[in-house]
């Protein structure tokens, strides 16, 4: 994938016209500190192994720093967050005191056909779980499946929000627009990647690229939120007198227009294109 997009850059560069965003399916991978461990590449014995100085090298050259990598999101979510336990749908809970998780394959397309396609072809070196009523669960094969049959079903999901530059933010060396007047301004790629300019943590060479991910199922009243606007509006004294009520009253609650253009501008033009790629909207459908 990295050098598609290369080629494309460079391509675009020659022509003298900014580089198109690529259609790329991609797939990545992500271990929980359970999933390293079994790997060989974190250890919860910190103590013990700094003790032994042939081990300590090794674990200084091979584990990842960050305590809450290693204490995990289950008990970072429940104990010192607000979420409640009892609320947490029944396959996130950890059964007989075990995490259920020690890694997750993710799969992005700009196309559902796409990403179909590419989540079946993750999933040819899987096999369902014998006996398991679980249409999601399988083990490792060796003898990659070509059944592309119902339990191949996905569920497509988009991001809802406002354009804001905060959730997913320009870095430094990567995005090739920048930040203008009261934009937010662009980060250091070593903040989301590991080994990059700006990360501190000095992580290990293997962990290179990489980065950190947190996983939350939140719900989104989308529908709700619009009628609350609607209903609201005009109960605002700062929306009342603008020439929408409704969108002035959903920049101030959030800090920002929709397209992410700065509160304090009256007045927000839509953006051009090019600045920005425009977020998918929300499908308001049954949720």
């Amino acid at each position: 994938m990295k050098n598609k997009i290369l080629e494309a850059k460079t391509q675009a560069q020659k022509l003298g016209v900014p580089a198109k965003i690529q259609p790329l399916p991609g797939v990545n991978i992500a271990f929980a500190s359970t999933g390293l461990a079994a790997l060989g590449k974190f250890t919860f014995n910190e103590a013990t192994v700094k003790r032994d100085r042939y081990q300590y090298k090794i674990f200084k050259k091979n584990q990842l720093r960050g305590g809450l990598f290693g204490k995990g999101m289950y008990d970072d979510l429940v104990g010192e967050g607000w979420d409640e336990p009892k609320e947490l749908r029944e396959q996130f809970k950890p059964s007989a005191g075990k995490r259920l998780i020690d890694g997750v394959l993710m799969v992005t397309a700009s196309r559902e056909d796409h990403l179909k396609y590419q989540a079946n072809r993750v999933k040819e070196y899987f096999i369902k779980e014998p006996g398991s009523g679980d249409a999601d669960t399988y083990r490792i094969s060796n003898d990659p499946v070509l059944d592309y049959g119902d339990q191949h079903g996905l569920t497509v999901i988009f991001s809802f929000g406002f354009e804001d530059g905060i959730s997913q933010p320009l870095i430094e060396g990567l995005d090739e627009v920048a930040p203008k007047g009261k934009e937010p301004k662009a980060v250091k790629s070593g903040l989301i990647f590991a080994k990059h300019d700006g990360d501190d943590m000095n992580q290990p060479e293997w962990a290179e690229d990489g980065s950190f991910l947190v996983i939350r199922e939140l719900q989104q009243l989308v529908p709700e939120f619009e009628k609350w606007l609607e209903d609201n509006k005009h109960n605002a004294p700062f929306a009342a007198s603008s020439d929408n009520p409704k969108e002035k009253l959903a920049a101030y609650l959030v800090g920002r227009w929709r397209n992410g253009t700065c509160r304090s501008i009256k007045n927000p033009r839509r953006r051009e294109p090019s600045r920005r790629q425009r977020r998918k909207p929300f499908p308001i459908q049954q949720l």
